[in-house]
């Protein structure tokens, strides 16, 4: 087996997770928001025209091209980014989307 059917196999078999926002549900009952593994050609893809010093911003490209609800449909639309901009409280977008970088399967992870 290559390697790089390896590394297919894996992200294939992992699916969805969920990164709680508490900031975002009801009291005591934090909102889901889904992602799948997110490869490292989407983090550059979100960074494309920006300065260094953007990070939010490429967070919230991240947020809007990757977030997911429960059912695997797309949490956010392409006009919801300069709400998030706007709006979005940095320190939980940047929580969410570095939960979701960050996030460690189980080594032999069903879908």
């Amino acid at each position: 087996m290559s390697i790089i059917k390896n590394v297919v196999d894996r992200h294939a078999s992992i699916g969805l997770f969920r990164v709680d926002v508490p900031e975002w549900g009801a009291p005591g009952e934090p909102l889901g928001v889904f992602f799948n593994i997110i490869p490292s050609g989407a983090v550059d893809r979100a960074g494309r025209g920006l300065r260094e010093d953007q990070q939010f911003e490429k967070y919230c490209r991240l947020m809007v091209a990757l977030a997911r609800t429960e059912d695997g449909e797309k949490a956010f639309d392409s006009g919801d980014i300069d709400q998030l901009l706007r709006k979005g409280e940095v320190r939980v977008i940047t929580a969410v989307i570095e939960a979701a970088l960050n996030f460690e399967a189980p080594e032999n992870s069903p879908n």
